[in-house]
């Protein structure tokens, strides 16, 4: 009986549109990244950089947390792996740092006289 009823009550649920078999191919389901429409290309490129190097950091102290108490010998191999990528990626960024202000022009104190 109450599913007689159902069928009379206004649905909740949006109704999904119906898509034809010839638009089906012209969807892709390709990875399509965040609109960069007002963001410059060095912001996105040091937001991309911090995201990089929280995930490092988050990966470093979980897997350190869990080697110190666990004392299990995988965690521990994840532990300092782990801390040799962050340690690898913190030089590369000093390295990208250096190389940025190397081809920027110096602007010394005595030029404003």
């Amino acid at each position: 009986m109450r599913a007689m009823s159902r069928s009379l009550a206004p649905s909740r649920v949006p109704h999904r549109p119906i898509i034809q078999p010839q638009h089906r191919q012209a969807m892709s389901r390709t990875y399509t990244p965040e609109p960069t429409a007002g963001i410059p290309r060095r912001e996105h490129i040091r937001r991309r950089r911090q995201n990089v190097l929280t995930w490092l950091v988050g990966t470093v102290g979980i897997s350190m947390f869990l080697a110190f108490t666990t004392a299990n010998q995988v965690m521990i191999t994840v532990f300092v792996i782990s801390a040799l990528v962050l340690v690898a990626y913190c030089y590369i960024l000093v390295q990208i740092r250096r190389a940025e202000f190397v081809r920027r022009p110096h602007r010394s104190w005595y030029d404003a006289a």
